[in-house]
């Protein structure tokens, strides 16, 4: 067993915000746009300027119960809106968070 803390003495370290049940916040919307300059890195592209926010909802399932929905807003205002589209994309598909809930959670990606 681990030692234990003194539940009087405060952490140093605050944690991530988080929503219920340990499912990030939409402030780790960070990770999807770390994806997002390494894809366009690698093909060459200056994404400077770019963002990308998150908004997290609770609505109903297929099942007959609640379920979790993200729509990320992508912003690229140095590329035109086909390339930015390949570029959402190609981040999709290598962003962790992407792959973490891919088939669990419904996220839409719409340019802002």
């Amino acid at each position: 067993m681990g030692a234990r803390r003194d539940p009087r003495q405060g952490t140093r370290r605050r944690a991530a915000p988080r929503l219920r049940d340990g499912v990030p916040a939409p402030e780790d919307s960070a990770c999807f746009h770390n994806a997002l300059v390494l894809v366009g890195r690698r093909a060459g592209y200056d994404l400077t300027g770019s963002t990308v926010a998150a908004k997290v909802g609770i609505g109903s399932n297929q099942q007959q119960g609640y379920g979790l929905a993200v729509a990320l807003s992508v912003s690229l205002p140095l590329v035109d809106q086909e390339l930015a589209g390949r570029l959402v994309g190609a981040a999709h598909q290598v962003c962790p968070y992407s792959n973490a809930t891919r088939g669990n959670i419904d996220v839409s990606i719409v340019p802002s």
